[in-house]
């Protein structure tokens, strides 16, 4: 694993993105963002890691694209696989996640790790926002 990764949002990203958020156009901009993903551009696996992971019925190829961000440092990847784990009372797994997530410098998991994976205690303060 290299050290924490920096996303950036390049003009193919940005295109896909838009698309994604288009109504009718989110099956073309996930076309491709994954066909950058798969030829390896890690801005689109950041990205398409962190999207599919909001999609349920996708949790399998989100963990697979998750997993490929973490290896190059992403944060936000390593963060979200920890709660994947969370959501399935996977908790060994889930600390093993926030621990790379916080080394890699995740603000979110340097807090839960801090207070003893308190996931709870971190997460409350987004309810109010």
């Amino acid at each position: 694993m290299t050290t924490n990764f920096t996303p950036e949002i390049t003009q193919e990203i940005s295109l896909a993105i838009d698309l994604i958020s288009e109504p009718g156009s989110e099956p073309r901009g996930l076309t491709m963002l994954e066909d950058m993903a798969q030829q390896g551009d890690p801005n689109a696996i950041h990205y398409l890691s962190l999207y599919l992971s909001d999609i349920e019925e996708r949790e399998d190829d989100a963990k697979y694209w998750l997993e490929k961000a973490v290896s190059f440092g992403s944060p936000d990847a390593a963060w979200n696989l920890a709660m994947i784990a969370r959501s399935h009372g996977i908790t060994d797994e889930s600390r093993r996640w926030i621990d790379i997530a916080a080394d890699l410098g995740e603000p979110d998991a340097i807090e839960a790790r801090s207070k003893d994976y308190d996931v709870e205690s971190v997460l409350t303060k987004y309810q109010s926002e």
